[in-house]
């Protein structure tokens, strides 16, 4: 079946032809394992492209023709739908092109991480992260106690995500099952009948999580708007529900408050919060990726860079949030910590919970 947009027609091209936008074919659903087959090659095809045509050739082109091998961006605010931050590379014109090329700096691939370093042998690259971030909003924002006891105590929810797969015929491993595990959060139904097992399984799991989100489709549904617990209105003027009960635009109903809270309100207030506290230290922030802050850091600041990620990803955060938003949280922030001699290289993660009451926890991952 041809894929449908958000308005239920189906997506065409301007010129009125089924589209065979990349995207578009991501909506496809296989019939056939002929036609799964296809779609797996194709998804891969992409990956890959983009690797090399996106990323790889840019950064080899930065080394031939620019002498201190860097290349900037700009961070962006309010420009996506979330309205999480985001970070354009500056465009810059190779010799044999006619056209500037740049690359994204919050989707750069993990596998090509190991190219950057601070340029400066008493320099390391730190990264802090929110911990679980979206997940730990979600929890918050649905007032969940079983995510609540989960992420108080630790647990491992991948591992169990990759049980209930295997469980359901699809055999899983805790690293497969990392990219499935929080799809349901945002309104994703799997495609396979293991990956449909989860998506109840989820839902049963996280009843908090699910209702909430139930809820707000529905208010959705009848107001054409949702105000978020932490303030901000989004609208979705074209929303309706059908009669077997969904409500279009769901996806982006149930995704939009949490990624929207946690990446485009809490890691921006960090951000600041960082950029202020660093004043005075040989720390300079780097770069923003949906959750985490990216950092050059002298040798002998590593502690200081460990205590102010700390601060100001949960403590600033807190404090932030309880005195403009007037929004208390309840649930544990946590925080993971890394610094390595390139962005890649890290042979252990300071992993800090810290609750709103001032309580911390820190242990050492490897």
């Amino acid at each position: 079946e041809e894929p449908r947009g958000p308005d239920g027609e189906p997506i065409r091209t301007p010129t009125g032809t089924p589209s065979t936008s990349a995207d578009t074919l991501s909506l496809l659903t296989a019939n056939s394992e002929e036609q799964q087959k296809f779609l797996d090659l194709y998804k891969r095809y992409n990956k890959l492209d983009s690797l090399l045509s996106k990323n790889l050739i840019f950064f080899l082109k930065v080394c031939e023709e620019v002498p201190t091998c860097t290349f900037l961006g700009v961070f962006n605010q309010g420009i996506t739908a979330t309205h999480r931050l985001s970070c354009s590379g500056r465009p810059k014109l190779f010799t044999g092109e006619t056209k500037p090329k740049s690359v994204q700096f919050q989707n750069m691939p993990r596998q090509y991480k190991g190219l950057f370093w601070s340029g400066d042998p008493d320099y390391l690259i730190g990264e802090c992260d929110g911990a679980q971030l979206e997940f730990r909003v979600a929890a918050d924002l649905g007032k969940d106690e079983v995510a609540y006891t989960e992420i108080v105590n630790g647990a491992d929810v991948h591992s169990n995500t990759a049980k209930v797969l295997t469980d359901a015929g699809q055999a899983t491993s805790r690293q497969d099952a990392k990219s499935r595990t929080f799809a349901p959060l945002y309104g994703g139904m799997g495609r396979t009948k293991p990956e449909k097992a989860y998506s109840e399984y989820f839902k049963q799991h996280y009843e908090g999580i699910s209702s909430t989100q139930r809820q707000w489709a529905l208010r959705v549904a009848g107001d054409k708007k949702l105000r978020t617990p932490y303030g901000l209105v989004f609208y979705w003027p074209q929303a309706k529900l059908s009669r077997t009960g969904y409500v279009s635009f769901s996806t982006e109903i149930y995704n939009y408050p949490v990624q929207g809270f946690a990446t485009g309100d809490i890691i921006p207030i960090a951000a600041v919060c960082f950029w202020y506290r660093s004043e005075g230290t040989r720390i300079v922030m780097l770069n923003t990726i949906h959750d985490s802050l990216v950092s050059r850091v002298h040798k002998d600041e590593v502690l200081l860079f460990e205590e102010l990620s700390k601060q100001c990803l949960t403590h600033d955060v807190y404090a932030y949030l309880r005195g403009i938003y007037k929004y208390e949280f309840h649930v544990p922030l946590g925080v993971g910590i890394k610094v390595a001699r390139n962005w890649a290289q890290t042979k252990e993660e300071i992993v800090y919970s810290v609750y709103p009451s001032g309580k911390e926890e820190r242990k050492v991952k490897t």
